[in-house]
This record gives structure tokens, sequence and C-alpha cells, in this order.
């Protein structure tokens, strides 16, 4: 074969031969340009669709934190019937709810086809247990408490698991170290919640029992590991020498 292309070769003009020497290398350097470039449009791309799950992240934050202070004031509203408590979870309510409906217009915007099947499933049974909010306030309105309060953990839990997905857009070791440390933090505030929660119970009942006492031991040992982690993760961080970007 190598033949057959050198004497193809003898056989064209000088013309054509120049031609061809000139093509070669204008041939190479658009494949690496062309390449160059859409790598540099899906880097782009992935930036994009990063900044809008953060953005997404951030409103879901935001709602988990109002979520936690509702469940805190029914907490009040179960236990002593109080008037002080009807306004306040009135209120309260107008506040997650602001909060819901700004993480739902977020949430319009993402793709998530840019994450894996998991996350998708994760999102799904969130808004699903999303759209049972209503029932779960309307048991606490008609004394019909049953387990709302563990509802409204679970529904905390959900959020703060599907933050955790965010770790699935990078591979970068020192920032997969910092959403760590971030959802920690997250279930550190959840512990405190719930730890707050039972203590409304206790004090608003007057009385402790065996079980209560160690739920609020529980959370306690929890938020201790959980602070120890969120140390852990940001020292090893900054120690690291990955690069965040």
């Amino acid at each position: 074969m190598y033949c057959h292309i050198q004497r193809w070769l003898n056989n064209i003009g000088v013309r054509n031969k120049l031609i061809l020497y000139v093509t070669i290398p204008i041939i190479a350097i658009l494949f690496f340009a062309i390449s160059g470039a859409a790598e540099k449009y899906q880097y782009y791309k992935n930036s994009r669709h990063i900044y809008s799950f953060l953005s997404m992240v951030i409103k879901l934050d935001n709602l988990i934190f109002e979520m936690q202070k509702e469940r805190g004031i029914s907490t009040g509203l179960i236990e002593t019937g109080s008037t002080f408590f009807q306004k306040e979870i009135n209120a309260q309510r107008e506040l997650t709810n602001r909060a819901l409906r700004s993480y739902f217009q977020q949430k319009k915007d993402i793709d998530f086809n840019f994450v894996n099947g998991d996350a998708n499933e994760v999102s799904s049974d969130l808004d699903k247990s999303l759209g049972a909010l209503p029932v779960i306030r309307s048991n606490i309105d008609s004394v019909n408490f049953g387990n709302a309060i563990e509802k409204f953990s679970a529904l905390n839990a959900q959020g703060i698991n599907f933050i955790r997905n965010l770790q699935q857009l990078t591979s970068n070791q020192r920032l997969n170290r910092l959403i760590d440390a971030y959802t920690n933090l997250l279930w550190l505030r959840e512990r405190a919640g719930q730890e707050r929660a039972t203590l409304i119970w206790v004090f608003a009942s007057g009385e402790i029992n065996a079980e209560y006492f160690r739920q609020i031991i529980s959370y306690i040992e929890s938020q201790e590991t959980l602070q120890l982690k969120r140390r852990l993760n940001i020292v090893t961080c900054f120690n690291s020498n990955y690069p965040i970007l």
C-alpha cells in the first residue's frame, strides 16, 4: 500500500503536492480546534446546569428551614392548643407556602437529564411528599395529629437527601468534601430542630418518659457526631492539594 501511495505522490504535479501539503495540516488544526471548542461548550453547558441546580438547592434549603420552623410551632399547637401558637402557625404556614412556590418555580428550569436516575427518583418522591403537606396540616387543625410531626421530619430528610445529590455533578474531590460538609450542616440543623420539637412537647406536657428521653439524647449525640464530621471535611478540604475548580 505504501508503494501505491508513493507512486501516486510521484505522479501528481507540484501544484497538487503543495495543495496536499498545506491541506493536511489545516485539517489537523481544524480537527483539534473543533474538538477543543466542543469540549469548552460542554463545560459551559455543565456549568449552567450546575448553576441552575445550585440555585434550586438554595430554594430547597430555605423550604426545609421553613418546614422545620412549622414543625416546631405545630408541636406547640398540638401539645398546648394555645391561641398564641394558632396565630404563629398561620403566619408560618404562609412563609412555608412562599418558600414552596419559590422552590417549584426554580425547579422548572432544571434539566434533570443532567443527573442520574437516582436523583430523578428522589426528586419525584420529594414532590409527592410535598404534595401531602396540606393533608398533614389539615390533620393538625382537626386535632387528628397521628404522626404529623414525624411526617414533617420525613419531608425534611427527603429534602436533605436530594441536596446530597449535588455530589453527582462533579468528580472534584475537594468540592465533594465541601458538599458533604454542607449536607452535614443541614442534618445538624435538622437534628437540632427535632430536639427542639421534642423539648417543646416535654415542657408543654410537664413530663418526660423514657422514650422521649432516649430521643433527646439521640438527637444530641447525632449533633455532636455531625459537628465532628463537618469539621473534619472542611479541614481535609482546605489542607488538600485539590483545587476547587
